[in-house]
């Protein structure tokens, strides 16, 4: 019969998706049992009996995607199954689709199936299941607690594509400690869920097992909902260091900008949560720039510098501001503006570092410099033949790191009139042949002799991390 249905002009479906679709309607219809097996298992009928019977299954099949199906007999469920591992995509699609019209009655060899069927038939049945919906639930539910790992991850998935409430409780015992190997299973069934699963997700977060508040934070933000907001800021302040991390990087993926201060905060935490947060605050974007700006003129040390670091991976969105604080701040402001700037490397910076090239403070001036060169092209030109050779001194670790080309001679004339002892060993051990040879000779005219020795610890030409 397949050869006949293949020869077909006027055949809309083919192969085994033809009979499966001729042993589900004749199902539907009413037949006996075993009428569907005699249809297929028939003598090869005559042309036009083959094309008469599939004009007749498309009619009808036509006829059910219009009239929604009450009654559905069991004949149809084996031959369904069994093109869940059909080679053919489409009749597998098929098979889904009818399956999931059957409903409540295909529940429980679908279920069955996932323990024994191919890779294909296991996915198709989770899909069914998922589209079967309601009457799939509590059966998925029950299985959780004692099905196999592979079963359960099955079930699982199962149970997030029905998007039923009920399973959002079972789901979440899923994520405690000793079961993670279901945990991210569970956490994409649960954000399938969506809204519903919000709030039971929220209480999880003071769950007394770390793995559930955890992963209870990580699934909040993929559903993205602002309900989450405020508890998952209180979770910045878990007594667990992952949960704490997951926490805040969940609110920079949410763009939560009501987390913008507690955030900032962080940046003077003793662990290393203070880089996630800096991550954090790069997603949320251009709404954090104030507050940071504001963190930078008047914030410590460390939380000075977080804030830089922040603003020039924000980038051409902080540009303004930053300049804005270079001409009107703290000196230690005005340095953290400054390197920012040559960080983030917009033309818009050249002109007013230029100008604050000639700032009172030094090291505000030597920053500039570095910042200058760090962006390169001519403005790095100028900024070397125009620099004060005391200020390229004073700047010296950082355009060694840059290691920009033509910087040398201007290195080398820093040296030779505001060397040190410490300069001129970073020089010799640099890496760059120029400034070692300089450093030789500054070392040789003030009676130093070099020997082997430890290393120094300075700056690596070209090393700029």
């Amino acid at each position: 019969m397949n050869g006949k249905l293949e020869q077909s002009s006027r055949s809309p479906v083919r192969g085994t998706a033809a009979i499966l679709l001729i042993a589900l309607l004749l199902s539907l219809a009413g037949c006996a049992q075993g009428a569907p097996q005699a249809a297929v298992e028939a003598s090869p009928a005559p042309e036009q009996q083959v094309q008469a019977g599939q004009a007749e299954a498309t009619e009808t099949l036509e006829q059910i995607e219009e009239t929604p199906v009450q009654i559905v007999e069991t004949p149809a469920i084996e031959p369904l199954l069994a093109a869940l591992e059909d080679q053919d995509e489409a009749v597998r699609a098929e098979a889904v689709e009818a399956l999931a019209r059957i409903g409540a009655p295909a529940v429980e060899p679908l279920m069955a199936l996932v323990k024994t069927g191919t890779l294909d038939a296991i996915l198709g049945a989770e899909e069914a299941l998922g589209r079967i919906g309601a009457p799939a639930v509590e059966p998925l539910i029950a299985a959780l607690k004692d099905a196999s790992l592979v079963e359960r991850i099955s079930f699982a998935r199962a149970l997030g594509h029905t998007r039923d409430a009920r399973a959002v409780g079972p789901l979440i015992a899923t994520l405690q400690a000793g079961r993670a190997d279901l945990g991210s299973i569970s956490t994409s069934a649960l954000v399938e869920i969506g809204a519903p699963a919000v709030e039971p997700l929220i209480a999880a977060l003071k769950d007394q097992d770390r793995d559930t508040r955890e992963l209870a934070a990580e699934t909040l933000g993929q559903i993205g909902d602002s309900r989450a907001v405020e508890p998952l800021i209180a979770a910045m302040q878990d007594e667990d260091h992952w949960v704490r991390g997951t926490a805040i990087k969940t609110l920079g993926q949410m763009g939560a900008t009501a987390a913008i201060e507690p955030l900032i905060a962080v940046f003077n935490d003793e662990d290393s949560s203070w880089t996630l947060a800096v991550e954090a605050l790069v997603e949320i974007g251009a709404p954090a720039i104030d507050p940071l700006i504001a963190a930078l003129k008047t914030g410590d040390d460390y939380t000075q510098s977080c804030a830089a670091e922040t603003l020039g991976k924000i980038g051409a969105p902080a540009v303004e501001a930053l300049i804005a604080v270079l001409k009107d701040g703290r000196p230690d402001a005005r340095i953290w503006a400054a390197w920012a700037l040559g960080e983030i490397k917009d033309g818009r910076g050249v002109e007013p570092l230029s100008a604050a090239l000639t700032d009172e403070d030094a090291v505000v001036r030597a920053e500039v410099l570095i910042a200058l060169v760090r962006m390169g092209g001519s403005a790095a030109e100028i900024a070397l033949r125009d620099g004060n050779l005391e200020i390229i001194a004073r700047a010296y670790h950082g355009l060694v790191r840059i290691g920009a080309a033509g910087s040398e001679p201007f290195l080398v004339k820093a040296l030779a009139n505001y060397g040190t002892k410490e300069m001129a060993e970073h020089y010799l051990n640099c890496g760059n042949d120029l400034l070692e040879d300089a450093a030789r000779e500054w070392a040789s005219s003030h009676g130093y002799t070099i020997v082997q020795g430890e290393n120094t610890g300075g700056p690596t030409w070209g090393f700029d991390p």
